[in-house]
C-alpha cells in the first residue's frame, strides 16, 4: 500500500484544513461513505501516529477541493 509523507506536523495542518474547522468525529460522520475508515485510525492520522494511504489522502483531497 502506498503511502503519502508529509514534513513534521504538515500532515496534521492538511487534515485541519479538510476538515475546515469541524470536529474529526462529525466530518468523518459526514464522509464516511467516501472514505470509510475508522475513527480510531482517522485519530491516528490527525495526529501522525500514522502515515496516509494514497487512496485515503486522495479522497481527503476530493473532499476538500484541494
Amino acid at each position: 500500500m502506498e503511502r503519502i509523507s508529509f514534513s513534521k506536523s504538515n500532515q496534521k495542518k492538511f487534515i485541519q484544513r479538510v476538515c475546515n474547522g469541524k470536529s474529526l468525529m462529525s466530518f468523518l460522520k459526514e464522509n464516511n461513505v467516501m472514505l470509510n475508515i475508522s475513527y480510531s485510525s482517522f485519530k491516528k492520522y490527525y495526529s501522525e501516529q500514522l502515515t496516509l494511504p494514497l487512496s485515503v489522502f486522495e479522497t481527503l483531497c476530493r473532499i476538500g477541493n484541494i
